[in-house]
């Protein structure tokens, strides 16, 4: 049996997002103690990280040092990873040695399954390949297949893509950039296992009909390691991970799936605040209702702002070019909104 604990985002970062109010990095770190915790007691043969381990590609070296301490520390297997949206500057991938998550690569730290793909048993009954972030994303489905290049070298293997993609099980009602499940699954070469992150809600684990050789392809995203904002459905949702066990790939694909709920992740409502949130819906609100009043009280309302602007000038014995600027954008913000 080969065993697999697949982690999602991290977004480690050395300070708070607006939305958390505990200490988010001390948080991450008990997260990552506890997952290396669990691919102990499981007996994984390797961690899977999704993509996003670092929240920028600008994060301080000590942020760095500390990632690469907890994972030297703690981890008992090899931790496998892709670069993310977040590791990289711009989508780029060859600004990756320019990166935390290429410096930590580069000292074998973390392993990048894009660079160098790994075969896994005995008589390499699993292919480990992956693919990174980059601008092509979401748009070109050649990136969340079986490698073509190598698909002879792994004939009889059972094929593993690790990727970085808004991956979805139903389209979001919405205009986003996005690859469902089933357009993957309808290629020659899906993968047996599609494992994925970036969607920070997750999809759990779902099997579904594939074109490819065994007629079946297993989707894996048990959603982010972090919660960066206070969306109500990130305040509810269950910080886990994936314990993916794979019996026999001989004949058919027979693969276990479990998520694994993390008992260091408090509750949303403890570590989440929308207070910023609505912060910024009052400001927007109130900037809403001065330019409403000056839409409503036309010329006069005008002339005064524009005299208090005059005043303030004389009064500070500001230079003229500073107030006629003050001026000029008046004027072009009554335009705008139709004053």
């Amino acid at each position: 049996m080969i065993k697999f604990l697949i982690v999602g985002d991290v977004h480690y970062r050395g300070n708070n997002p607006k939305a958390r109010v505990d200490d988010y990095p001390a948080t991450i770190r008990r997260k990552l103690v506890e997952v290396c915790e669990l691919a102990k007691a499981h007996k994984v043969d390797a961690v899977i990280q999704t993509g996003d381990l670092f929240d920028s590609p600008t994060v301080s070296l000590p942020s760095v040092a500390e990632m690469m301490t907890l994972i030297w520390n703690h981890s008992p297997v090899p931790f496998l990873a892709i670069a993310g949206n977040h590791d990289l500057f711009g989508a780029n991938q060859t600004s990756i040695g320019r990166t935390p998550f290429g410096f930590m690569s580069n000292l074998r730290y973390i392993h990048n399954l894009q660079v160098s793909p790994r075969f896994y048993g005995s008589d390499d009954e699993v292919f480990l390949a992956g693919h990174g972030y980059d601008v092509d994303t979401d748009r070109d489905v050649e990136q969340y297949l079986a490698p073509a290049d190598v698909l002879e070298d792994t004939k009889g293997s059972l094929n593993i893509k690790v990727v970085h993609g808004m991956i979805l099980d139903k389209r979001p009602g919405f205009e986003m950039r996005h690859t469902l499940i089933s357009e993957i699954a309808m290629q020659e070469r899906a993968p047996d296992i599609l494992i994925t992150g970036h969607h920070h809600l997750g999809f759990g684990a779902k099997t579904v009909e594939a074109a490819n050789e065994r007629g079946k392809m297993v989707a894996v995203n048990p959603g982010a390691l972090c919660r960066l904002s206070a969306h109500p459905e990130e305040m509810e949702r269950k910080v886990q991970v994936c314990l993916l066990e794979i019996y026999d790939t001989s004949e058919e694909l027979d693969v276990g799936a479990w998520m694994l709920p993390l008992q260091s992740a408090r509750p949303g409502y403890e570590v989440l605040s929308r207070e910023h949130l609505e912060v910024q819906s009052e400001r927007e609100s109130r900037i809403a209702e001065f330019l409403g009043l000056l839409a409503e009280e036309g010329d006069a309302q005008f002339l005064e702002v524009q005299e208090i602007i005059t005043d303030i000038g004389n009064r500070d014995r500001l230079p003229k070019d500073v107030v006629d600027e003050a001026l000029k954008r008046l004027g072009q913000a009554r335009e705008k909104v139709g004053v």
